[in-house]
């Protein structure tokens, strides 16, 4: 193999594992392979082979925010680095919240020779492992339930509720994690205030091959829901699921064309008159519906306008109703939103509302169904206690 060819290891513990990290390189070195300057990067080690030496590693606590973005690059302050080096320390590379010195001199003495003192320093990588942990967590899961103020199911069977419980797994992982290096970061405090130093030679190999594949598993499910998730936005931006209506499509409700007897002509607009029709775990039947067109009354009036339904089968009943409260929520963000006087149509549950239009808010059993009819006829004008009703009688 060239000797100048780097080699490139995926890291047997994560970044807060500081007596595995500095076993793991000192035994690498052992091995002939060296850590490259600045070599961690992206989840992986670079390595440059070489002789195999007798070298160790030390992980000393960031005093400030490591980070690529920082000024200083995520590197120690210069002149801690030529302290170091005065001592037979080389700094080499930073990982986490930590900064990765290495010596090939058995004469050179340790960075921290009080292990109180390293217990004063990581309390500050503590503090900010803690306040990231709690960022993931607001930021990943508090955050987008208080966008959605309440609408959780709404927004579980719009995106697929088995997408929507795939990031939520996905959270959990990533949150335990960082909840587990917490846990340990606790731990090494604790036995360095007692006067304990680090464990240099620790066991790393054990459980190598769990967390190995436990870390790959995560990488490749992130890259999945990544991919996913550009699809899905994809397929909502092109509108995959949505096709132009025909007479052929059957319907688990009225239609403009039920309203009243006579004769019914949809207007020529595709763009109009679409249905998008899909499937969830949690409602079997999803349907958006879009509608204009008249029907002649044969007297020189029409009942002219456009319906647009969103319509829901849930699995069962107590779902549709969490379904028909989270519509209600989802008006009521709107900026025009306004609490209009009550319709009976004879539904279990009836709202009735303007959103931008008046709307009717209606569930039956296991079914809700949210309408929207605007009428443009000149001569007539069909109460909403009539096609409402014509509505809900549909869906019994």
């Amino acid at each position: 193999m060239n000797a100048s060819r780097p080699v490139y290891q995926l890291p047997p513990c994560p970044a807060w594992d500081v007596e595995g990290t500095e076993s793991w390189l000192t035994d690498q070195a052992a091995q002939g392979l060296m850590l490259t300057r600045d070599g961690f990067f992206a989840g992986f080690a670079s390595f440059e082979r070489t002789e195999p030496q007798d070298v160790r590693y030390r992980l000393e606590a960031a005093p400030k925010p490591v980070s690529f973005w920082a000024d200083d690059g995520g590197k120690p302050d210069p002149e801690a680095e030529h302290l170091n080096a005065a001592y037979g320390w080389e700094y080499v590379a930073s990982r986490g919240q930590f900064y990765i010195y290495r010596t090939s001199s058995p004469e050179a003495r340790e960075l921290n020779t009080d292990p109180k003192v390293q217990a004063i320093a990581l309390d500050l990588v503590r503090k900010r492992e803690r306040g990231s942990c709690l960022n993931l967590l607001f930021w990943t899961l508090i955050y987008p339930l208080l966008g959605m103020r309440g609408g959780i199911l709404l927004a579980a069977v719009e995106a697929g509720s088995w997408f929507v419980l795939w990031t939520l797994l996905m959270i959990f992982w990533f949150f335990l994690r960082s909840l587990t290096g917490l846990l340990y970061l606790r731990k090494l405090r604790k036995k360095l205030a007692a006067g304990e130093a680090p464990d240099h030679r620790q066991n790393w190999r054990k459980s190598l091959r769990r967390r190995r594949l436990a870390t790959l598993a995560l990488v490749l499910l992130s890259i999945a829901w990544a991919a996913t998730a550009l699809r899905l936005w994809s397929d909502d931006v092109m509108d995959v699921y949505k096709h132009p209506l025909t007479d052929q499509v059957q319907l688990p409700f009225a239609t403009i064309a039920d309203f009243l007897p006579g004769d019914w002509q949809r207007d020529d607009m595709n763009w109009t008159n679409t249905i998008e029709r899909r499937t969830d775990w949690l409602a079997p039947d999803i349907i958006h519906f879009n509608e204009t067109g008249s029907v002649s009354l044969g007297d020189g009036r029409s009942l002219q306008g456009g319906l647009i339904i969103d319509y829901y089968e849930a699995r069962t009943d107590w779902l549709a109703h969490w379904l028909f409260l989270d519509l209600q929520r989802a008006a009521k963000r709107t900026r025009d939103y306004e609490v209009l006087p009550a319709v009976v149509v004879g539904a279990d549950e009836t709202a009735v509302y303007r959103e931008y239009f008046p709307t009717l808010l209606i569930r039956q059993g296991n079914r809700v169904l949210q309408a929207i009819f605007y009428q443009t006829s000149p001569n007539y004008t069909m109460p909403m206690e009539q096609w409402g009703q014509v509505l809900a009688d549909s869906i019994q």
